[in-house]
């Protein structure tokens, strides 16, 4: 999947392209919440990321919401988002930055996938740990440097991000609410709240800071799992060509078909049903009597998952 950065700068360019002002006061109002929202259900990859790993469940429902349906859980957030209470702006922001880092994953997935076996032949096993992971970081480097300018270490972390606990709890509520009724595996409102603090420490150690290579590497080592935190480190260039800017022709390992796309062109198509589905949402919110509390809005329907264009999938419809 792209990663913090690249979803970071998609939710911006997703907003721009939003034409109700009042929509963009909403998002505004709540930029935390549509940050974390940014980043889907990655954030739950940081529980325990740092060794030791407490345990898995947590983990678990990440990959459990990237891997499964996706009708399920977006009928149930929108379920969640009409009986918030007090919350209701700060949870509808964050939905509305979730619909963002779905469409950006759905999208991109197929040619990360297809990229990451590519790349796979030319390595020994050793070095293929972790690869979807650094093919992501170096995405976020190559791409920062196209959108700024600047290289990957000037992007900044807000410190903003973790100073309104109600946002975090009313995030982790939400959480803790999908894991009961879509997954029956529950989590805790506490140990979501945890994933906020590593995610923001881990993006800290990996955004090219000075020595971020080597104390990853010293991090892997003591939890005995190689390329685990130093597949993340961001490099001031990518290892690689990742973007596809040349369009190249690559496969959809899951479908078979064939596309030259750029992972520019992939951002502007994720762009598009990314302002569909939060313009869905904001109907939602503003006229909640104008359509059956209990029905999925059509924008929802016959969409694939997160992990579209993974070869272990089984066929899945094209959003």
């Amino acid at each position: 999947m792209p990663a913090y950065v690249s979803h970071s700068l998609f939710g911006e360019w997703v907003r721009a392209a939003l034409a109700e002002p009042q929509l963009q006061r909403l998002l505004e109002r709540n930029a935390a919440a549509f940050e974390w929202g940014l980043q889907g259900p990655d954030l739950l990859f940081f529980y325990g990321i740092l060794p030791p790993r407490l345990d898995h469940r947590v983990n678990r429902l990440g990959s459990r919401m990237h891997r499964e349906a996706v009708e399920p859980l977006f009928h149930a957030m929108l379920q969640l988002l009409d009986g918030a209470c007090g919350g209701q702006e700060a949870v509808a922001a964050y939905l509305m930055g979730f619909c963002c880092h779905y469409s950006l994953d759905c999208t991109a997935h197929p040619y990360i996938y297809w990229l990451q076996e590519q790349v796979a032949l030319e390595l020994p096993p050793s070095d293929r740990r972790g690869l979807h992971n650094q093919l992501e970081s170096d995405i976020d480097s190559d791409l920062y440097l196209l959108r700024t300018g600047a290289t990957i270490d000037s992007f900044s972390v807000s410190t903003a991000l973790l100073a309104d606990t109600s946002v975090l709890r009313a995030i982790a509520r939400l959480y803790q609410a999908l894991s009961r009724q879509v997954y029956g595996a529950p989590v805790t409102e506490k140990q979501v709240m945890r994933c906020f603090g590593s995610c923001y420490r881990v993006l800290h150690l990996v955004l090219n800071r000075p020595g971020a290579l080597v104390a990853a590497r010293a991090l892997d080592a003591v939890g005995f799992q190689h390329n685990r935190l130093a597949a993340h480190v961001r490099l001031a260039k990518a290892r690689r060509e990742v973007l596809n800017r040349e369009e190249k022709e690559w496969r959809n390992l899951q479908t078979g078909e064939l596309s030259t796309a750029s992972y520019l062109v992939l951002e502007d198509l994720a762009r598009s049903l990314a302002v569909r589905l939060i313009e869905a949402v904001w109907l939602r919110l503003c006229y909640p009597g104008e359509a059956a509390r209990d029905a999925l809005p059509q924008a929802f329907t016959g969409l694939p998952g997160f992990d579209f264009g993974n070869p272990a999938r089984g066929r899945e419809p094209h959003a």
